[in-house]
């Protein structure tokens, strides 16, 4: 597979490729645990569906057309993704109050409850994995996700003039 070059340097391409290998790599090792095939297998969800699920519930709620620029599709495929989850009870369409030509997607309890057993089944995967490494492991990996935090945060707020999408929050 080819690589293509880094503006930054062949140090800053060799890491970022590591890193995405062991992003893929706790994606395996989660995937191969049997709680998560079981949880696959009782979900009656396609890989899509379960994607946009997370989407939603991890931002609170989204309009259709930022959904569709998440996921990388277009809008009007959008509409049969939300209609299957508003079905299984795990989203809801909600009218826009300043613009009725827009509607929220909200996640339900039942899309949180499904959004915080993934992140719990993942954490858990992951916390095993780390498990297996000696104290002197552990905190140097502790270390470097500090840093690699630190300069996510920089990126972060070097970019701050850059218009973000905001939606209002949710009506209790």
């Amino acid at each position: 597979m080819a690589t293509i070059p880094s503006p930054a340097g062949p140090e800053v391409a060799r890491v970022a490729i590591a890193f995405g290998e062991l992003v893929r790599g706790l994606r395996a090792l989660h995937q191969a645990s049997p709680d998560c095939r079981r949880a696959w297998f009782d979900l009656d969800l396609t890989m899509a569906q379960f994607r946009a699920l997370m989407i939603i519930a991890e931002s609170g709620g989204s309009s259709g057309r930022q959904l569709a620029e998440r996921l990388g599709i277009g809008p009007s495929a959008v509409t049969p993704l939300v209609d299957r989850l508003v079905q299984h009870g795990y989203v809801r369409r909600e009218p826009a109050a300043e613009d009725r030509r827009i509607t929220w997607v909200r996640p339900t309890e039942r899309g949180l409850e499904l959004f915080q057993a993934a992140h719990a089944a993942n954490r858990e995967s992951f916390e095993q994995a780390l498990a297996t490494l000696e104290l002197g492991e552990l905190a140097i990996v502790d270390r470097a996700i500090a840093v690699l935090r630190s300069a996510i945060d920089r990126r972060l707020q070097s970019s701050a003039g850059q218009a973000v999408p905001v939606q209002p929050p949710e009506e209790q």
